[in-house]
């Protein structure tokens, strides 16, 4: 017997974490048809060390804890409506989220609430609902390793790394620095991610400057749950990494948190106008961290800032500006694409994702392509014998009309508003930047430039050929 239901409505789901595991429950369904109970889940957020042997306080254990469930229900809450079993729609959803914590009083004040829900809705565009109970036992024991050895002379600054190629170059652009000692933190959901970041790090050793790569390891202990109870798209990781590099700074009695992403990467604008919302990722978007910022500032009691220098540099311009070359060998270690682990087709990177053609015009914008090697990819974009399916043609055909969209604004006579009416989400974005004391020329101007480097480096990119061929093979 088939279930009626309203297109309109969101899918909901019920969350409730405990010391037994997560329980599931998705109302919209009968006889608990989806609902589950005692699916284990793991972080080992406590190798943030105390940095003068101090532990972490409940606050921060509470936070660390609260930003693991969030990823945890995010994977286990699909977009499409569950009661529809062909739906492929993608859909806002309403989670609602049930945690023990030490600091009842302080999760539920209404301010708390704010500005974690702001930034999970920028984020995520769900509807999230929590409720804090008080935690009566205690955490589960993990190590607590110590930063250091002994206490550290230098100042210290703390940078996310995520292993991909924009990580990569900030980190060697942030080791030049030999007055700073540097640590660099990695979340961590599978074991190929986490032996690529360390062969990575490994390459940067030659720098000899003093740094420490602290890994968390992060998900489900077993994967007990069928596959087409979660949602591939897992818009919370960012919340949950930027969680673990803020307690980290902060544990550290640091003010500021680095995340290197590209300005293309990082405002991340839609190809098309069917690209809303829920469709490209904000993670590394300027308007989600200003209200990260907001969410840690009243978490930490202190201010703090969401740093990213290369926010009006290209992909290209960012490794140019790293002097990567000096490390190409090491390019090849890191992962760009969409698919990472890619476990289907063997190969670190898919080829034809809209990921691994920008990190393909990159490196080749960059003159490193003596360093891109084939072999890394399933497939190869660049190759003149290379004719793309249906699938990796649609990509290609997206960068080339955003291209040409951008062309268009470009060349008008007021270039800043013909963008922004183009794409309204850059006045959020232009008052974001603006917030971190730059005058609105400035912003306007360095968000042009950036605009019309990418156009510039994308006509000549031996990739778009592929999809010339592609329609002569039509």
């Amino acid at each position: 017997m088939k279930h009626s239901f309203h297109r309109s409505k969101c899918p909901e789901y019920y969350f409730e974490f405990g010391h037994t595991g997560v329980r599931r429950i998705v109302p919209a369904l009968p006889n608990g048809e989806q609902d589950f109970c005692g699916q284990k889940y793991f972080s080992n957020y406590g190798c943030i060390a105390g940095l003068f042997f101090q532990r972490l306080s409940k606050r921060f254990a509470d936070w660390a804890e609260l930003a693991l469930a969030i990823y945890i229900a995010d994977r286990f809450s699909p977009r499409r409506d569950p009661r529809c079993r062909m739906d492929i729609a993608h859909r806002r959803r309403k989670i609602y989220l049930q945690i023990a914590v030490f600091d009842v009083r302080f999760w539920k004040s209404t301010e708390v609430q704010q500005r974690l829900q702001e930034a999970l809705w920028i984020l995520t565009e769900d509807d999230w609902q929590f409720e804090f109970l008080k935690r009566e036992t205690p955490l589960t024991p993990c190590a607590q390793e110590f930063l250091f050895s002994e206490p550290c002379n230098k100042s210290i600054r703390v940078a996310l790394f995520s292993g991909g190629l924009d990580s990569f170059a900030g980190a060697v652009h942030q080791l030049r620095n030999h007055k700073l000692h540097h640590v660099f933190v990695s979340g961590v959901t599978h074991a190929r991610m986490g032996d690529g970041q360390r062969q990575q790090m490994a390459s940067l050793q030659q720098l000899g400057n003093d740094f420490r790569h602290l890994q968390i390891e992060y998900g489900l202990k077993e994967h007990k749950i069928r596959d087409n109870t979660l949602e591939g798209s897992q818009r919370s990781r960012a919340f949950m990494h930027i969680t673990l590099g803020a307690i980290t700074a902060l544990h550290a009695g640091k003010d500021e948190l680095y995340m290197y992403e590209n300005g293309i990467g990082a405002l991340n604008l839609p190809f098309d106008a069917t690209q809303i919302g829920i469709e490209t990722s904000k993670g590394a978007n300027p308007v989600f961290h200003r209200a990260m910022e907001n969410f840690i500032e009243t978490v930490g009691n202190r201010p703090f800032r969401i740093i990213n220098p290369f926010i009006f540099l290209t992909k290209a311009q960012a490794l140019r500006e790293a002097q990567v070359s000096k490390f190409g060998v090491g390019l090849a270690q890191t992962f760009s694409c969409d698919r990472f682990p890619n476990w289907r087709e063997g190969q670190p990177q898919c080829g034809t994702c809209a990921s691994c053609i920008l990190r393909r015009l990159s490196i080749e914008s960059a003159d490193l392509g003596e360093y891109d090697l084939d072999q890394g990819y399933a497939r190869n974009i660049i190759s003149p014998a290379f004719i793309p399916d249906d699938s990796a043609a649609r990509v290609l055909a997206h960068f080339d009309k955003q291209v040409l969209t951008l062309q268009k604004v470009l060349n008008h006579k007021n270039p800043w508003k013909a963008l922004a009416i183009e794409f309204p989400e850059l006045f959020e974005i232009e008052r974001s930047l603006m917030s971190n004391a730059q005058c609105e020329e400035t912003v306007h101007e360095a968000l042009i430039q950036l605009v019309r480097k990418h156009v510039n480096q994308w006509r000549v990119f031996s990739g778009r050929a592929a999809l010339d061929r592609y329609l002569n093979a039509a």
